[in-house]
């Protein structure tokens, strides 16, 4: 695959996102690290579905996970004892994203 300027413009677009030409060359050399990466592992033979159970280096060690039970958990004052803000029981945080702006009609 060819990581040229034509193609980090095109992936500037589709995410809408203004890069500046420094930008872009730095994303084109981080990209073409990447593909060349995944051709190395086409080269020696890497495939992800036929591999054998335990040979990603786990150990055979499978479904390590605990049974999701109801246990009691910390007190809400606790809690909120150290949250900068709050407000009737709830942790108050600053916005993550800007409120939408109203539709416009006409």
């Amino acid at each position: 695959m060819q990581i040229d300027s034509n193609l980090i413009a095109r992936l500037g677009e589709m995410t809408c996102i203004e890069l500046s030409p420094g930008e872009m060359e730095a994303l084109a050399a981080d990209l073409a690290q990447v593909a060349a990466g995944m051709e190395r592992m086409g080269e020696v033979g890497f495939d992800a579905d036929g591999a054998e159970e335990g040979a990603a280096g786990d150990g055979g060690i499978a479904n390590v996970l605990r049974d999701d039970e109801p246990r009691p958990s910390l007190p809400r004052e606790l809690a909120l004892a150290s949250a900068p803000a709050q407000d009737g029981g709830a942790f108050v945080v600053p916005a993550a994203f800007a409120a939408p702006a109203p539709a416009v009609s006409g």
